[in-house]
Parts: C-alpha cells; sequence; structure tokens
C-alpha cells in the first residue's frame, strides 16, 4: 500500500535516477510497516519481557541505544516474519549495519532492497535514542514501569514515523538521494514543531 501511495504523491521516483531513490521507495515501505507496529503500546509492552512485582524493569535493558535498537530489531524481524516470511533476513541484516558511508562503495548496495535497509537501520537506531533519552526522564532508582516504557516507545514511533510522511512534502519530485531525506525531515520538523521539546531532530 505504501509504494502505491508513494507512486500517487511522487510519480518520478519509479523512473531510472539515481540509486537512493529506488531505494527510499523500499525504505520507506519497510519504515511504515514496522513503526506502524512499533506504535502500538502493547507490542512494546510484550517485548520488554517481565516486570518485577512492582511492574518495572530495570534501565540496564536500555542502557544505551544499541540495546534498544536491538530490541526493536527483534520485534520488527517477528513481523517481517510472520506477515512475509521474507523481511525479516532483510531487517537481520539492517540491524549489522554500522555507521558510515561504506556501503556507498560496495556493490551489493545497488540493489534498491539492500540499500533502503540503510536508511531503515538510521530511522531505527534514531528511534533508539529517542527512545532511551525519553526513559532517562522518568528513570526512578535505575528502574521504570514497564507499562510506561512501552507507552513512551510507542509514543515516539509514531512521531518518527509522521515525520518522516511529512518529509514526503519537502522532498525533491526527482534524483532524490538520502541527504535529501534527511534534510526534508528536519525543515518539515522545524515547521511543525519548532520547539523540539524532546529533541528528535538532534
Amino acid at each position: 500500500t505504501t509504494h502505491a501511495v508513494l507512486d500517487g504523491l511522487r510519480p518520478r521516483f519509479l523512473e531510472p535516477a539515481l540509486p537512493d531513490q529506488a531505494a527510499f521507495h523500499e525504505a520507506l515501505a519497510d519504515i511504515v510497516a514496522i513503526f506502524s507496529v512499533f506504535s502500538l503500546p502493547e507490542v512494546l509492552d510484550y517485548a520488554l519481557g517481565k516486570a518485577n512485582l512492582d511492574g518495572r524493569i530495570p534501565m540496564s535493558v536500555f542502557e544505551d541505544a544499541a540495546l534498544a535498537t536491538n530490541l526493536l530489531f527483534g520485534v520488527a524481524e517477528q513481523f517481517g516474519e510472520a506477515t512475509t516470511g521474507v523481511r525479516g533476513s532483510a531487517l537481520r541484516r539492517s540491524r549489522d549495519l554500522k555507521p558510515g558511508n561504506r556501503w556507498r562503495g560496495d556493490p551489493e548496495f545497488e540493489e534498491p532492497h539492500r540499500r533502503g535497509e540503510v536508511l531503515v537501520a538510521a530511522v531505527v537506531d534514531a528511534m533508539a535514542r529517542i527512545w532511551v533519552g525519553r526513559l532517562g526522564a522518568i528513570a526512578h532508582e535505575g528502574n521504570v514501569d514497564r507499562a510506561r516504557a512501552a507507552e513512551e516507545g510507542a509514543k515516539a514511533a509514531g512521531h518518527l514515523l509522521t515525520m518522516v510522511i511529512r518529509s514526503l512534502d519537502y522532498s525533491p519530485a526527482v534524483e532524490l538521494e538520502f541527504e535529501d531525506v534527511l534534510e526534508a525531515i528536519l525543515v518539515a520538523d522545524a515547521v511543525v514543531a519548532p520547539e523540539d521539546k524532546h529533541e528528535y531532530r538532534d
């Protein structure tokens, strides 16, 4: 459905162009699917595992963004395998991507699905960092309420998904590159939320 909607909004994205353009089509479809799931508190609540008798979990689960990223990719992989049986393996590869631009010179990343994983990985990593930041503000004595942790994660996912979708209004109509996507996300969000209360743009 996301492919069809994007085709209606940006029909020229299907034309042969820069490699990032076709990859964006694949990435956006995955981001919408994954973050639609992340934005459900019940899903994240389940993924967080058992709480103690007070309904709390240790903040060590979220010690750093890497742990939170692994948790998110775990949920996404389960979702991908349950719905398509294919995308789970792609998400596992996305989790292994390290920040940097070495992939740009790798022939493997000329394929749109594989190249799109770069953007998916970046957005999931951003989501993890935002989630950890939100939880740091409500943690008490090294613990956080599990239901609240799930709620904060779902809010962050919903907000980030909206940021990505809204960026379409600020993206070029053709010859799109990932840098254009990032700039469009930042500009669109600055228009809607100039105060950036939770520092999402950082």
